[in-house]
């Protein structure tokens, strides 16, 4: 009948098998250990979550694989209502369930908090050691100074005077 009212707390592991799932291409090293500290009352639950982990996913300059380092925390609050019409809401941090419901599935909360941790730009930092794949950058330069040629259009741009006022 689920878990009485009171604080609890669940651990679970976000590995191979949850980005799989969820359709995240992370590399086999990717691992978010997930703390779950979930305080049920009356009439809502709140969850608190706690990430902290990794994931390997591809640079966007070189294509190796990226340890992107993840430590954040997120809530969520579930209510209870009775009332049909109240059900729906545009908070994604505040949800409203049925009485009756006795389960709450958490995986797509959890699937989009991992996607927005996700920094936009994916690149390895810009030392030596850990850089980019040096063969690749030197491609890259390659095909970027052949196509340095600029375009009349804006050379002739480049001689208009304005002035200042």
């Amino acid at each position: 009948m689920g878990v009485g009212i009171g604080k609890h707390s669940f651990s679970i592991v976000c590995d191979d098998t949850f980005f799989e799932l969820a359709g995240i291409e992370a590399g086999q090293e990717s691992q978010i250990l997930l703390d779950i500290e979930m305080h049920k009352k009356e009439t809502f639950i709140t969850f608190s979550f706690n990430f902290n982990g990794k994931i390997v996913l591809p640079c966007d300059r070189c294509l190796d694989p990226v340890d992107i380092l993840l430590t954040f925390k997120n809530e969520l609050m579930v209510q209870y209502s009775s009332m049909i019409q109240q059900l729906n809401t545009e908070d994604d941090d505040l949800w409203t369930i049925s009485e009756n419901e006795f389960e709450i599935d958490i995986f797509h909360f959890v699937y989009e908090s991992i996607l927005l941790a996700i920094p936009i730009k994916i690149a390895h930092p810009e030392d030596e050691k850990t850089g980019c794949n040096p063969e690749i950058i030197e491609k890259l330069k390659e095909i970027s100074l052949s196509e340095e040629a600029i375009d009349p259009r804006w050379e002739t741009l480049k001689n208009i005077n304005i002035e200042n006022n």
